[in-house]
């Protein structure tokens, strides 16, 4: 299986693995296509989960792909009375580089805190 395919397998499995968790917070969410920005949504929400092999505060940010951020500005427009919420799951190593937008840690806040 080639690395795309298997990054998009694992994606889904952890998307889908905390879609309960998600809806407890964010109530019933919709999951989203393949390729888009967002992985779940409903009338109030695009929620987007990031799952990272790092630990919190190993890096003084998380980041996320720039697409993402363009199209959180396109929906924006769209939808304004929507909020937008990356969620990380963090879990230990190291990751890679891309063209990413960098959220500073004491932006974060954990899930429990949401609401």
């Amino acid at each position: 299986m080639n690395t795309l395919k298997r990054d998009l397998n694992h994606g889904l499995r952890a998307e889908l693995s905390r879609q309960s968790t998600f809806e407890s917070y964010f109530g019933t969410l919709k999951k989203t296509g393949t390729f888009d920005s967002f992985d779940f949504k409903n009338e109030r929400f695009f929620v987007e989960h990031k799952e990272r092999d790092i630990h919190f505060g190993q890096f003084c940010t998380l980041f996320f792909d720039k697409v993402k951020y363009q199209e959180y500005l396109r929906l924006k427009q769209t939808h304004p009375h929507h909020r937008f919420v990356i969620i990380w799951t963090l879990k230990g190593k190291g990751m890679q580089s891309q063209d990413m937008v960098e959220v500073f840690n004491s932006a974060i806040k954990p899930l429990s805190e949401f609401r």
